[in-house]
C-alpha cells in the first residue's frame, strides 16, 4: 500500500466498509496492510472505497488487496453455537445433534430425552408398559375373550421421533373387534320352542328381544349391529328392544338398545302381513345408537360365506330360538329353544296346500317330523348351525303356515353382500352428530 499520506487521511484514502460503519480508514504506506499479514472481518459482505484527489506532488504506487471468504467455525466457541450437545460446522453456518436418546427441539439448540408419553388407549382393549421414553415398549392386547386383535402383534415402541410405532413404522393403532359365534351347549335340547327348553344365560347371547310394538327377535351381528327380519321391523322407527336376557321379566333398563336407524332390503315389499303372499327378501339391518359392551350374557353370532367357510347343508341340524308362542298358544317369557333339520323346500311347499305362498332361492327350510318349530313371536330370530367350534347364522325366521310345523327361513348366504355393503356404507356416512332417536 502506498498512496499519498495526511491527517485523517483527509486526501487520498482507501476505506473498509461495512454496513454504514467504516472499519478501516487507510492512507500512506501501511506496515501491517504491507508485510502480508490477514486481516478478518466477522462479516460476509463488505465495501471497499478508494478516493483521490488531484493534489499529489508525487508519484505513488497506490494499493493491491486480495480477499477471500474464510469460513468461521462457530462450534469453536460455545457461547456462539448453545448447542446442548454436539456441534457440527459447515461452511457458512452449523448444526446442533443430540445423542442417542435425546430429540432435539424446535429451537434446534436445546436436547431433551425422547418421550413418546402415554400410549394412546384403544376401545375393548389393554395397554401395558412400563416407560414411555426412548426404547420403551408398549403391548396392547384386547379386554377379554368376546374381543380379538384385527391384525398385528401389539408391540408398539418409542423410536427416535418420540412417537409411538408398530414393528413397520406406523401410527396406526390396533384394533379389537368382537369375536363371533361363542356357544356354550346345553345339555340335551328337547320338545320345540313350540313348547321348548328354558335357554340357560349366556347361552344364546345374541339373541335380542322385540318387545314392542310387536313381538318379534333378532340376532346381534356385531358389537353395533342386529339381523332381523324385515316385516318385524317395517314401519317401525324404533323398536324397544333388550339384549342379554333370559327371562324378560328381569330386563333392566342397562339391557335396552336403542335403534339409530333400521334399513330393511331395497327389494322387500312392503305391506300388511295379514295379506302377505311373499316373504321373498325377508331381512333388515339395525344400526345401534352405541356399541354394546359385549361379555358372557350378550355377543355377537357369526355370519355364513366365504369369509367364514360356513356354508348350511341340507339335513344340518340347526338351533332356533325366541320368546314365541308354545305349544299352549301362550307367549313365553322365557327365551326357549329347540333343534331343528334343515330339509328340502319342498317340505315347506307341501304344507302350502292352497298355494297362496311364494317360495324362492332366497328361503331356507325347516323343521322336523317331531313338530319341532318356531312361533309367532319368534319371527326375525336366527336359524343357528354350529360348526368348526362357532355358532352361524344359517336363516331368519320368516314365515310359516302353522306352528308346530316346518317353518320357512330367509337365507343369510344369498345376502352376505348386502350386509356387509350396508354396514360399511352407513358407518362411513355417520358424522358423529347427535341423533334425536339417540338422546
Amino acid at each position: 500500500m502506498d498512496i499519498e499520506p495526511s491527517e485523517n487521511c483527509e486526501h487520498d484514502s482507501v476505506k473498509v466498509i461495512i454496513g454504514d460503519e467504516v472499519k478501516e480508514n487507510l492512507c500512506g504506506i501501511s506496515t501491517f496492510w504491507s508485510s502480508g499479514q490477514n486481516k478478518y472481518f466477522s462479516t460476509n459482505v463488505l465495501r471497499i472505497n478508494f478516493t483521490s484527489d488531484t493534489l499529489n506532488m508525487e508519484q505513488y504506487t497506490g494499493f493491491s488487496l486480495t480477499f477471500s471468504a474464510v469460513d468461521l467455525n462457530e462450534c469453536e466457541d460455545p457461547a456462539q453455537n448453545n448447542c446442548s450437545h454436539f456441534c457440527s460446522n459447515y461452511i457458512g453456518g452449523y448444526f446442533c445433534s443430540c445423542r442417542p436418546g435425546y430429540l432435539l427441539l424446535p429451537d434446534k439448540h436445546t436436547c431433551a430425552v425422547i418421550d413418546c408419553g402415554p400410549p394412546t388407549n384403544i376401545d375393548n382393549g389393554l395397554v401395558i408398559f412400563n416407560q414411555t421414553t426412548h426404547r420403551s415398549e408398549a403391548t396392547y392386547s384386547c379386554a377379554s375373550e368376546y374381543y380379538t386383535p384385527a391384525s398385528g402383534d401389539g408391540t408398539f415402541r418409542c423410536p427416535s421421533n418420540g412417537l409411538w410405532a408398530n414393528k413397520d413404522g406406523g401410527q396406526e393403532l390396533p384394533r379389537c373387534v368382537p369375536v363371533c359365534g361363542i356357544f356354550k351347549p346345553s345339555q340335551t335340547p328337547r320338545g320345540r320352542i313350540f313348547g321348548g327348553q328354558i335357554a340357560e344365560p349366556g347361552q344364546f347371547p345374541w339373541q335380542i328381544a322385540f318387545v314392542s310394538p310387536s313381538r318379534g327377535c333378532g340376532a346381534l351381528i356385531s358389537d353395533r349391529w342386529i339381523l332381523t327380519a324385515a316385516h318385524v321391523v317395517q314401519d317401525k322407527e324404533s323398536p324397544e328392544m333388550y339384549g342379554g336376557v333370559i327371562n324378560l321379566r328381569h330386563k333392566k333398563q342397562e339391557n335396552l338398545l336403542k335403534a339409530k336407524k333400521i334399513i330393511v332390503h331395497p327389494s322387500w315389499i312392503t305391506q300388511e302381513n295379514e295379506d302377505r303372499v311373499s316373504y321373498n327378501h325377508d331381512i333388515a339391518l339395525i344400526l345401534l345408537c352405541s356399541k354394546v359392551k359385549l361379555g358372557p350374557l350378550i355377543s355377537p353370532i357369526c355370519l355364513p360365506g366365504s369369509d367364514h367357510g360356513m356354508s348350511p347343508t341340507l339335513y344340518q341340524r340347526a338351533y332356533i330360538a325366541g320368546w314365541g308362542a308354545t305349544e299352549k298358544k301362550e307367549r313365553t317369557v322365557n327365551l326357549l329353544f329347540t333343534t331343528v333339520s334343515l330339509s328340502k323346500i319342498e317340505k315347506c311347499q307341501e304344507l302350502n296346500k292352497e298355494e297362496k305362498y311364494i317360495f324362492t332361492s332366497n328361503m331356507l327350510c325347516a323343521g322336523d317330523a317331531n313338530g319341532h318349530d318356531s312361533c309367532k313371536g319368534d319371527d326375525g330370530g336366527p336359524l343357528m348351525v354350529f360348526q368348526d367350534g362357532r355358532m352361524y347364522t344359517a336363516g331368519i325366521t320368516s314365515w310359516g303356515v302353522n306352528c308346530g310345523k316346518f317353518g320357512v327361513y330367509t337365507k343369510v348366504e344369498n345376502y352376505m353382500d348386502w350386509i356387509k355393503e350396508t354396514m360399511e356404507r352407513v358407518e362411513m356416512e355417520e358424522d358423529g352428530s347427535p341423533d334425536p332417536e339417540c338422546a
